[in-house]
């Protein structure tokens, strides 16, 4: 459970083409396991409105009705996930979050862990995204960026190193059919998706024990909302444990 724990910091931290109803029904995918793998045929619509995309077939859904955020994961068990995040951030291009992505976003992935970084700007469907694939610990993990609007569509796929291969095939067709929908956040929700991501990336880095992590994400909170409760009950605990 401790590792679910950080794959989804990682996930937190770092947040195709479009198909009409009638051209997707459940796909048979060739794969290295035995067991033939299906696209669900039912699309799956984001509750907010950020996003479409058709998951594989008989993953459960998890969904967060309580978060502002486009957020949902599709889980095939605790540690093999497919998991969307849209949000606002504060890069005003592609091109800027590539470079973010490559120089700031890569250093905090690397000092949790990340290993063996490839990074890809391309089209598919024509649209412009980013693809990231590297290894943490014991899992492989590939992660999507779409940019539309000030706001970035992340889709984040992680599996042990031994079930990745068997499940990476559905995940990339599934990838394909995501749909990113023009939306155009408000000011005020923006502050609020920064502020969510400090809170819940320090969250689980202080349930992981990386107090000193933790503590960094609190106070780059803080300079979005000094006082917030969330982020001074996490601090109080962080310093705690820190004596």
């Amino acid at each position: 459970m401790k590792n679910i724990f950080f794959i989804l910091a990682l996930f937190t931290v770092i947040s195709c083409n479009n198909q009409n109803d009638n051209d997707i029904n459940s796909k048979k995918l060739q794969s290295k396991n035995p067991t033939n793998l299906l696209l669900s045929n039912k699309e799956y619509k984001d509750p907010k409105g950020y996003f479409s995309i058709f998951p594989p077939a008989d993953w459960t859904i998890k969904e967060f009705p309580n978060d502002t955020r486009g957020k949902v994961h599709f889980i095939k068990n605790d540690n093999n996930n497919l998991m969307i995040l849209v949000k606002a951030i504060p890069q005003e291009s592609l091109q800027e979050l590539y470079e973010y992505c490559l120089g700031e976003g890569k250093d905090k992935l690397v000092s949790m862990g990340a290993k063996n970084l490839k990074f890809n700007k391309m089209n598919i469907g024509g649209i412009d995204l980013i693809k990231r694939t590297f290894a943490v610990k014991d899992s492989k993990c590939i992660m999507v960026d779409y940019y539309l609007n000030g706001v970035n569509h992340n889709i984040f796929y992680s599996a042990p190193s031994d079930e990745f291969e068997d499940y990476i095939s559905i995940v990339e067709s599934s990838i394909l059919t995501y749909n990113p929908i023009l939306f155009k956040i408000k000011p005020e929700d923006e502050k609020f998706h920064n502020l969510q991501s400090r809170r819940r990336v320090a969250k689980l880095l202080f349930e992981m024990g990386e107090y000193k992590q933790a503590k960094l994400f609190v106070e780059d909170g803080f300079k979005i909302s000094p006082n917030d409760s969330v982020l001074l009950e996490i601090k109080n605990n962080i310093d705690q444990k820190l004596k």
